[in-house]
């Protein structure tokens, strides 16, 4: 004889209401309440009856599947590549990628004291998040299933906070302030200059993503191109030459040895060949090439 097998739709911790279809919705007593939430406290009783519910009124009892309805859950889906965006706030809840335990991670035994890391993007394939942007900076690869995101404790009413704050002394403006730092932020406004010394400071991979975004305003940067020689500072009388291989990939040769300085890189255009794909091209030492005009 097969035995049934039990399903568990609701996880521990997840809210339920008791669904109208439910022979205790009719009843609506204190250990049966309508319209009040509950937790899941138990999702395995060996009956019928496998969800054991905590009300919000203090009561507890038990139910079926069919009996509950799920207000909000407490799983929350795995995150894949896509779903990360540079500068936002996560927490691993793991470590698949080098070690085993999370607590062996460095960016998270200093990073736990804020209570999440950034993801700064991907260096050579890896995602990697990081401990801060400035200062002391501690980072480590994750996968992005290691992650999941940050979500604040509180949400700040940023109106009534500034009310306090116009109305508050010296010394409570200044704790105010190193509070809530984010409703007191000034606003930096956007120029070229500051979007240069972004991108001057910024991944390859970044680089790419603000020539793209902002086209016009790197345009005088261009000065790469095929045919175009430069001279390596560490190389005695070598001279290397852009040359065009295949559709869209462009390689640094040496003349003299005829030696790839790195493999085939893609650029959008031959003929234009931005910053950050020339960094790519030379395997970001290119500040060790001088163009020879």
């Amino acid at each position: 004889m097969k035995t049934k097998t039990k399903t568990h739709g609701f996880k521990v911790g997840d809210k339920v209401r008791i669904a109208p279809s439910s022979q205790y919705w009719r009843s609506n007593t204190s250990t049966n309440p309508r319209n009040i939430n509950g937790v899941v406290t138990i999702n395995d009783r060996h009956s019928d009856h496998i969800y054991e519910v905590k009300w919000n009124n203090g009561h507890t009892n038990m139910y079926r599947e069919t009996d509950l309805l799920l207000v909000e859950t407490t799983s929350k889906p795995t995150l894949t590549a896509a779903d990360l965006v540079i500068g936002g706030k996560y927490v691993p809840k793991s470590k698949l990628d080098g070690v085993d335990d999370l607590e062996d991670s460095s960016s998270w035994k200093r990073g736990k004291k804020q209570g999440f890391l950034y993801y700064t993007g991907k260096d050579e394939g890896d995602f990697c998040f990081w401990y801060e942007y400035s200062g002391e900076v501690v980072g480590d690869f994750y996968l992005p299933s290691d992650m999941v995101p940050y979500e604040d404790d509180m949400v700040v009413d940023v109106d009534f906070i500034k009310q306090g704050h116009h109305a508050a002394g010296a010394e409570l403006r200044a704790k105010l302030e190193k509070a809530f730092p984010q409703v007191f932020v000034k606003e930096v406004p956007f120029t070229k200059e500051l979007l240069m010394e972004i991108h001057k400071d910024a991944c390859p991979e970044w680089k790419k993503k603000l020539e793209t975004k902002f086209p016009k305003h790197f345009e005088q940067e261009i000065l790469h191109k095929t045919g175009n020689r430069y001279k390596h500072k560490g190389v005695v009388s070598d001279d290397y030459i852009i040359s065009h291989i295949g559709f869209d990939e462009v390689v640094l040769i040496s003349l003299s040895c005829g030696n790839r300085w790195v493999e085939p890189v893609k650029v959008r255009d031959t003929q234009a060949i931005t910053h950050a794909e020339w960094c790519e091209i030379t395997f970001n030492q290119h500040e060790d090439f001088t163009l020879i005009k």
